[in-house]
């Protein structure tokens, strides 16, 4: 069976998903909270493959996935610090900020496939 994703679908999963995540970045880093964002990732992450199923041709060179992203979203989640002077707290948040906008950014590739 072929599975073709439909764009508008995939324009609402992915609504929702930053809607998910802008809840999300209104709480503190928290061990609960560190898992969740890690589970949103892994939303994303699916989506993504999905895109590709729609026969999106990256000719602009946008760039969807940052590996900041995910290197923070696991360092935070896995409690590990790398430096002295960055604490876990501080890469929940910046995995969380750059989850946002990466999925923001994903909203308007897939906004584009549409208009098109």
């Amino acid at each position: 069976m072929n599975y073709f994703p439909d764009p508008k679908h995939l324009l609402g999963l992915l609504q929702e998903l930053l809607e998910r995540i802008k809840n999300l970045s209104s709480y503190a880093y928290s061990e609960s909270n560190a898992f969740a964002l890690n589970v949103l990732n892994r939303q994303r992450h699916e989506l993504i493959k999905a895109l590709d199923l729609l026969g999106w041709s990256n000719d602009d060179d946008i760039v969807i996935q940052q590996s900041s992203t995910d290197n923070a979203i696991l360092l935070c989640y896995r409690q590990k610090k790398t430096h002295t002077n960055r604490s876990v707290a501080d890469f929940y948040k910046q995995g969380i900020n750059g989850l946002q906008r990466e999925v923001e950014t994903f909203i308007e590739v897939v906004s584009r496939f549409l208009r098109k």
